[in-house]
């Protein structure tokens, strides 16, 4: 009778046990948490892109102190870049008085902003800091906000906002070419002396208000239609010593002065122009020099024909790149063959001729059209060819963006292009990285 208790007894703590270690068990598997997918980083919109300042002054005087009751006007020259922004974010914020203004505004209205100099309390002097950011849309699961593009009213060094280290000095805006003949010389006079037989090429950019005083100068780069070409570089003031031109840039920051023009002048005779041809004309403005706050504008590009019934980009190729063309050999008139990475922002495109023996590469200017760099042998011709990796194919500079670029034939029938997109806002050094495989297939690494 005692066994079948002490049996009894010990079966009824055996299943006490088992009840709570069941119990237990259940509540540890209540607490476990679920795995989570990993988060797909989103593209950030553009920044927008070197937006021009300018202040629309009307001055009042009261008891001998000026106040500006004008508008301080923000124009973006490329809207494009808001198309897939849901808003537009502003700052104004008055340094000198701590006055801030701020809106959110739709991106078709981005365009040209406004801001009252007398809501910020402006005064001359007054140094204006600007933010603009676009937004994107809540429930889009492709783009996060931008970073936020901040520069100053007047621009000079000591504008300072710890929220931005570099920026990108402004392109130069509105420029105009003309060409300037020779006058025949009046009998018994010497010939005049002029920088050429053909004439000279003069290309004016208005400086406006103090938005690019702080430029040191410009690269410029002209392109006969007939393929030659000619560059320099000019420093602002005709050339002034840097210390001077230093000097005049603060002061005239300091005044606000008005606006100003920039003359670049060449003999019409260095890239062989004739009447009937055409020039593109590139310019960028440069950063000072030693400056650790400002880099180099992105290049923009102009044109000139003498005849107007001429539409001057078609002379190099308006078609935009990526597609598949054919005009000969390439040149410098549009893409030729396939274009194996499609990508409308690449800097550089790379096109395969008819049998994929040769890839030709493209730089792309902001303006969609384009000039050859340089042809290589494809990679799937490479292919068993060349076994070792590292081997340089071609490198050089990307003259559509001023960046350097390499090919290399990295083995396992695997080649890679790397270069860098044109400085814009506060994107400096951008890395493009693709790679090309023996099937022209393109995987981009960092884009």
């Amino acid at each position: 009778m005692n066994t079948d208790k002490r049996h009894f007894v010990l079966c009824l703590i055996l299943v006490l046990l088992l009840a709570a270690t069941g119990h237990a068990l259940a509540q540890g598997a209540g607490t476990t948490p679920e795995p989570t997918a990993t988060p797909v980083p989103k593209t950030p919109l553009p920044v927008p892109e070197s937006p021009v300042v300018t202040l629309d002054s009307n001055i009042v005087t009261t008891d001998g102190v000026d106040t500006e009751t004008g508008d301080f006007v923000i124009t973006s020259s490329n809207t494009s870049q808001f198309d897939n922004a849901e808003s537009v974010e502003w700052i104004a914020a008055n340094e000198s008085t701590r006055d801030v203004e701020e809106d959110t505004i739709a991106p078709a209205d981005a365009g040209t902003i406004r801001i009252g100099a007398q809501d910020l309390g402006y005064q001359a002097g007054d140094i204006i800091s600007f933010s603009l950011t676009s937004l994107a849309a809540l429930d889009d699961e492709t783009y996060s906000d931008s970073p936020s593009l901040i520069f100053c009213y007047p621009v000079h060094e000591s504008c300072r906002d710890p929220r931005t280290l570099i920026r990108s000095l402004p392109p130069p805006l509105g420029a105009t070419i003309a060409l300037v003949t020779p006058e025949p010389p009046a009998e018994g006079e010497a010939q005049a002396q002029t920088s050429g037989g053909g004439g000279t090429i003069t290309i004016s950019i208005p400086e406006i208000g103090s938005v690019i005083t702080n430029a040191q100068g410009y690269n410029w780069q002209a392109d006969n239609s007939d393929g030659n070409s000619a560059s320099g570089t000019e420093n602002r003031g005709n050339g002034q010593a840097q210390a001077e031109f230093q000097a005049q840039a603060q002061a005239e920051a300091d005044a606000q002065a008005v606006e100003s023009t920039e003359v670049i002048q060449f003999g019409a005779d260095l890239i062989d122009f004739q009447e009937e041809e055409a020039i593109r004309i590139t310019l960028r403005a440069l950063a000072p020099s030693g400056s650790n706050r400002y880099v180099d504008s992105h290049p923009v590009v102009y044109y000139y024909c003498t005849d107007p019934n001429v539409n001057c980009p078609n002379l190099w190729g308006s078609s935009p790149p990526g597609g598949d063309g054919d005009d000969g050999d390439g040149g410098d008139g549009g893409t030729s063959g396939t274009c194996l990475n499609t990508d409308g922002g690449a800097p550089i495109k790379v096109c395969a001729n008819a049998d994929y023996t040769s890839y030709t590469l493209y730089g792309v200017y902001q303006d969609s059209s384009v000039q050859s760099l340089v042809s290589v042998t494809s990679a799937s011709s490479l292919c068993g060819a060349k076994a070792a990796a590292d081997n340089n194919l071609a490198s050089g500079t990307n003259v559509a963006t001023n960046k350097a670029y390499t090919v290399s034939y990295d083995g396992d029938c695997t080649m890679t292009l790397s270069t860098y997109y044109a400085d814009k806002g506060p994107d400096v050094d951008k890395p493009y990285v693709i790679t090309i495989d023996e099937h022209h297939t393109v995987r981009y690494v960092q884009w």
